[in-house]
């Protein structure tokens, strides 16, 4: 496998940008279908690892061969990736479980100088006495998102695809992406509504119907503008695309 991506990219990034993409690699690679990947995304993991987590240094789990060298064995890339992702899922869920023990602590690092704390209010605090600069290894990146924070209001695992993802703005995500969010909206809505869903349905196959007979958009326009007046379908129950085909000018 060649790994080829420049690391010019990371290096370009600023110390906010590069502190929030390694937060997100650290909650991205516990979901990840590393198996699955094609192996473009498995560089990207790959890179990911080298230049944001395990920046400056490779003090996290795992070590890789070389990454500078022009090829890398790709399932050694993968096997290494998988283990590290299973030692990330033990150390969230020693974390979460501590959410529930009050005045239980963990030690990150091996000079015992390194302390993750949960007080009787839920909230973690950190303790940091290394010399040692590490701070983007995986365990200190989840440290410090936790710091004076309770667990599952910045770890959270989203209700559409069931990955995990952080919480780094005031802004409170109940989803991973906008994807997903769009998606649990739709969901809602159609609770709401059920007759919506199926309105809708008809309605791609309405337009499905012309669009294979060869008919243009704009030929199908007032067709589907009949189509809805008729049967009184609001203007905001309809699909995006659709709606482009109804306002649009030509």
């Amino acid at each position: 496998m060649k790994m080829k991506p420049s690391r010019d990219r990371y290096d370009k990034l600023s110390e906010a940008k590069r502190k929030k993409e390694a937060v997100e690699w650290c909650t991205q690679i516990l979901s990840a279908d590393i198996d699955g990947m094609s192996e473009r995304a498995l560089m990207k993991l790959f890179y990911g690892y080298h230049y944001l987590v395990a920046y400056p240094a490779p003090l996290g789990y795992v070590l890789f061969p070389d990454n500078s060298a022009e090829n890398t064995d790709e399932e050694h890339v993968r096997e290494t990736l998988k283990d590290y992702q299973e030692k990330a899922k033990d150390l969230i869920d020693d974390f979460k479980d501590m959410q529930n023990k009050p005045g239980r602590s963990i030690t990150l690092d091996a000079a015992m100088a390194f302390k993750v704390k949960v007080g009787t209010n839920g909230v973690y605090s950190v303790s940091d006495n290394t010399d040692q600069d590490f701070i983007y290894s995986y365990a200190r990146q989840i440290a410090k998102l936790l710091d004076g924070k309770r667990f599952d209001d910045v770890i959270k695992i989203c209700p559409v695809c069931s990955h995990h993802f952080a919480v780094t703005t005031k802004h409170d995500r109940q989803s991973c992406s906008h994807k997903c969010a769009m998606g649990r909206s739709s969901k809602k809505r159609f609770e709401k509504n059920p007759d919506l869903e199926l309105r809708r349905r008809n309605l791609h196959s309405f337009v499905s119907r012309y669009r294979k007979q060869g008919r243009t958009d704009k030929e199908i326009r007032p067709i589907l503008r009949k189509y809805l007046k008729d049967r009184k379908i609001k203007q905001d129950e309809l699909p995006q695309y659709i709606r482009k085909i109804v306002e649009s000018h030509y």
